[in-house]
């Protein structure tokens, strides 16, 4: 996708390299701008789960 639209491939490079990479791996299911600004966000969305989840661990062990 990121091939055929310039300003996906720029949206794209412009996001750190860890996302990058994971993006790639959805490549099959990413075919517009919107899913991959979507995947992206849900990214974010997931890692800042995980973050949270992780810091409130320590409250029940």
């Amino acid at each position: 996708m990121i091939t055929q639209s310039r300003s996906s491939r720029r949206y794209f490079l412009s996001l750190p390299v860890e996302f990058q990479m994971r993006l790639h791996g959805q490549n099959d299911y990413i075919h517009s701008a919107h899913q991959l600004h979507s995947a992206a966000e849900l990214i974010k969305i997931y890692d800042r789960e995980i973050m949270i989840s992780e810091s409130l661990g320590r409250y029940f062990k």
